[in-house]
């Protein structure tokens, strides 16, 4: 539902609800798949004003010039999500230069694999310092300006598909990411009342548009010859349980125009693509079903005190 969604044949755009709010994106610049600045981009398209927020200064600076080149208003700010210091001079920087917070997107990932028994102490420890408590630090951060502001006013966590569903060689990252998604329902709760909605976004594998072709090509590969081109037996492990099918991988772009279809339309979870997720989740599911029916069954069976 972004700003072009639903227009006939020679009618105009329709204007987006977003349309003239602020936008602020943490890792909005940043390497990788791209769904950070794919975030930044497809907000900026629905008119929204965007702040920039990323530990590379200079990628949020030139994100922000493109923008800027486009008509876009957007401004960029160095800001590392582990220290609050830097978030809170990044709270006056929007506040100066918009004056208000539509929409918060709390960004962050990255890290935290391989094997259970070789990931120390201190991997754990930065896995949950950077996407827990980094996304923790910077909606506490901006929520007093998003409570001064007026209109559209929604909260974006980027979770997982590995939150979703069960695998290996994640340990990390799969419990940072569920612990997310736990944060993202306790806001849509806890701020719902206060006008303030939570979506919750679990994308499934991304590469950049220049290697898309290759990365979903990859589920016909054999085991061997999918660790032959990785290199690394860990991380072919991921990608072939994560993504053994092409439609399990897309471009960080994509990805973001569910995400903002979801938060126009007030959805507390988006899963932006993956076929594989779905599966796997469904499977784990039915387990906690059967898990259930066994209490119930117990239960049943209890002479009652």
């Amino acid at each position: 539902m972004a700003a072009a969604h639903g227009a006939g044949a020679g009618a105009p755009d329709p204007v987006s609800v977003l349309s003239g709010g602020v936008a602020v994106v943490t890792g909005g610049a940043g390497a990788g798949a791209g769904l950070g600045q794919g975030l930044v981009r497809r907000l900026a398209a629905e008119g929204m004003r965007v702040a920039v927020l990323d530990l590379d200064r200079d990628a949020a600076e030139a994100l922000a010039a493109e923008l800027r080149a486009g008509g876009s208003e957007a401004i960029a700010w160095a800001v590392d999500v582990t220290e609050t210091d830097t978030l809170r001079r990044a709270v006056e920087q929007v506040r100066d230069a918009f004056g208000a917070c539509n929409v918060l997107c709390a960004h962050v990932g990255g890290g935290g694999q391989g094997r259970f028994e070789s990931i120390v102490e201190e991997q754990w420890l930065a896995a949950m310092k950077l996407m827990v408590v980094g996304t923790v630090a910077t909606v506490q951060a901006f929520l007093p300006l998003m409570r001064e502001t007026r209109g559209v006013r929604r909260i974006v966590l980027t979770s997982s598909a590995a939150a979703l569903a069960p695998g290996r060689y994640q340990g990390p990252y799969r419990a940072a990411k569920s612990a997310v998604t736990s944060i993202g329902e306790t806001l849509d709760l806890e701020l719902g009342p206060e006008g303030i909605g939570t979506t919750v976004a679990f994308p499934s594998g991304m590469q950049h548009p220049d290697i898309i072709d290759l990365a979903r090509s990859m589920g016909d590969l054999s085991t061997e010859a999918r660790e032959a081109l990785i290199g690394d037996p860990v991380t072919a492990a991921i990608a072939e349980e994560m993504a053994p099918r092409a439609a399990d991988i897309e471009t960080g772009d994509a990805a973001a125009q569910s995400i903002v279809d979801a938060l126009i339309e007030g959805r507390r979870y988006v899963i932006t693509h993956g076929v594989t997720v779905e599966q796997v989740s469904r499977a784990r599911q039915q387990l906690l079903d059967d898990a259930f029916a066994e209490l119930a069954a117990r239960r049943a069976t209890q002479t009652p005190r």
